[in-house]
């Protein structure tokens, strides 16, 4: 795959079959994009992928993705070509004409063009699909217009993704993303739920500005190169602690009673002896921190540096999970019962 930085280096070198939007998210509906312009392929042209903007939604948001992982997605998408004109200041000043005629016409030689049923582009969001279809003949592409992708009768959007990572709604996520939600870091030694629950645990140092879920516990797989380990990870989403969640040990010895755990603590939490409980002393609006154990790993050392993909999945609250051949029982209501 190759990447345009800048719009004078726009050179595919063939004619192509384009599709253009902020790739957000990379759900099952911009995924429909994708699969027409890679079908395009077939005639002969080239797939290319315009992505306007930063992966982010509004200012101040997280992003679902990051660049590295958007720019991963497309390369395994079997995209051909990626223009990512952002730090272009006269991208964002172009008129919708202007845009058709000098980028996707003169530089990228479209033939093929997709876009969703609400794209809008161009200053002042000018440019719309009848914008494109009026077009088509006198500049000699196609236009695809591909109809929104619906769940639960309602669009799928980066936004209804946002939202339910944000809520710990992973299940809802993943099927709206048509795949777990994941994130990716490398890890490092965990300082907070690995040392408070005595357990085996990296901490996987989160890209500045990604989303994480809501603040829990939850079951998890982490990918590092071929390799797939089972695990849970623990989430502080840095606005709040997880200490509504309760653990304790169920091995017919004494427990650790962590109603109050947060994996964000820093230094002024407690230790974590047999039977007392960890409390977070930072109160809120720390950094977001993710931690995991691997239920497959003996030990973390060997892994300090590496780079895991984690792929959240369901809340652990409502049950529980296994380390290091003990039990934990989750428990998100007061006084530390365990459910179930």
């Amino acid at each position: 795959m190759i990447v345009f930085d800048a719009l004078e280096k726009i050179n595919p070198g063939s004619p192509t079959a384009v599709t253009v939007g902020k790739f957000d998210g990379f759900h099952r509906g911009h995924m429909a994009l994708l699969s027409r312009v890679r079908d395009a392929e077939a005639q002969g042209l080239a797939s290319c992928v315009v992505i306007t903007g930063t992966p982010g939604g509004r200012p101040g948001e997280r992003n679902l993705l990051t660049r590295e992982e958007q720019l991963g997605m497309l390369r395994e998408a079997g995209i051909r070509y990626v223009v990512l004109p952002g730090a272009d200041p006269s991208f964002f000043s172009m008129t919708a004409e202007a845009f058709l005629r000098d980028v996707l016409i003169a530089r990228l030689d479209m033939k093929a063009l997709a876009v969703g049923t609400g794209f809008r582009f161009g200053r002042d969001r000018a440019g719309d699909c009848a914008f494109l279809a009026m077009r088509q003949e006198g500049y000699g592409y196609r236009l695809d217009v591909v109809p929104e992708t619906l769940d639960c009768g309602r669009p799928v959007s980066s936004t209804r993704i946002r939202t339910a990572v944000s809520e710990g709604r992973m299940a809802e996520a993943a099927r709206l993303l048509g795949r777990p939600y994941t994130v990716t870091g490398t890890a490092g030694r965990s300082r907070f739920a690995g040392q408070a629950l005595r357990i085996p645990a990296l901490e996987i140092r989160i890209p500045e500005g990604k989303l994480v879920p809501a603040s829990g516990i939850y079951r998890a797989e982490a990918v590092r190169g071929a390799q797939r380990f089972r695990g849970t990870a623990f989430v502080d989403a840095g606005t709040s602690s997880i200490g509504a969640a309760a653990a304790s040990i169920d091995a017919g010895a004494a427990s650790v009673d962590a109603g109050t755990l947060s994996i964000g603590g820093g230094a002024g939490s407690e230790g974590a002896e047999e039977g007392r409980t960890v409390r977070d002393n930072t109160g809120s609006g720390h950094a977001p921190v993710l931690e995991l154990c691997l239920a497959d790993a003996p030990g973390c050392e060997g892994f300090y540096g590496e780079t895991f993909s984690v792929r959240v999945a369901e809340d652990l609250r409502p049950g529980g999970f296994s380390a290091c051949g003990r039990r934990f029982f989750v428990n998100s209501g007061p006084g530390g019962q365990k459910n179930g």
